[in-house]
């Protein structure tokens, strides 16, 4: 049992929170100012949505458009491979139904296309299966 079955769940609004919780964390700082950490010129990067396929002999890598720029689960085919660049993360959906050797080659893929556009040092590349 959890703190004996002893414990207490004390809802706060935000703003006005008792004295006695500033006290147990260290006191309130009455100068704080909170700041906004982002830009305000910051606009976030267009994700561009790839296709991994087999040519003749090669691999495509042919980029989808996006109905109204909207990721939706339809633009995605079970038995394809996709290369997702967020900027700063990459990730791969790999269909259900699609082939070892795209399978593969799209995590080989992504590893080049991180290398070869500057990201950041804590930029990942996110496999994720269908389903």
């Amino acid at each position: 049992m959890e703190r004996k079955n002893n414990a207490q769940i004390l809802m706060m609004t935000q703003g006005a929170e008792v004295q006695q919780f500033w006290e147990l964390l260290g006191g309130f700082d009455v100068d704080f100012v909170p700041t906004n950490c982002v830009d305000e010129e910051f606009t976030p990067e267009k994700p561009k949505l790839y296709q991994v396929g087999l040519g003749m002999g090669y691999l495509e890598l042919p980029q989808v458009e996006l109905p109204r720029n909207k990721l939706k689960q339809s633009c995605l085919e079970t038995k394809n491979v996709y290369i997702l660049d967020c900027g700063a993360d990459i990730f791969i959906w790999i269909g259900r139904k699609s082939s070892r050797l795209v399978r593969a080659a799209a995590l080989k893929l992504a590893q080049e296309l991180c290398s070869m556009i500057s990201r950041s040092v804590v930029a990942m590349v996110v496999r994720v299966l269908e389903g």
